[in-house]
């Protein structure tokens, strides 16, 4: 499954453009999560992007800048069943991911 960028405006300065997300580019997520420091917005962690200590307080990208493919959602619900927040993080899914066709 991938993620494609929707949005890639707005880097915060701890974050090089080396690991930036690039608009229209793919990514595959490895976790899915909600982050308490912001307003528990959801966030994601991709395998081609390591945001390690040098980027903090920054450790996920804002999954509001990514859209799926509808045939992905069963895969990317698989994903967020790894926490113990399941339910709620797929309603919030629903209400943050932009979906293409």
């Amino acid at each position: 499954m991938k993620l494609i960028c929707i949005n890639d405006t707005n880097r915060p300065k701890e974050i090089p453009k080396s690991k930036w997300v690039v608009l229209m580019e793919e990514y595959t997520p490895i976790r899915i999560c909600r982050m308490a420091k912001q307003n528990d917005i959801l966030g994601v962690e991709f395998a081609e992007i390591c945001l390690d200590e040098t980027n903090e307080p920054f450790e996920f990208f804002r999954l509001d800048r990514f859209a799926f493919n509808q045939n992905d959602l069963n895969e990317l619900k698989d994903l967020i069943a790894m926490t113990n927040e399941r339910d709620e993080l797929v309603e919030l899914l629903k209400e943050q991911l932009t979906e293409i066709e």
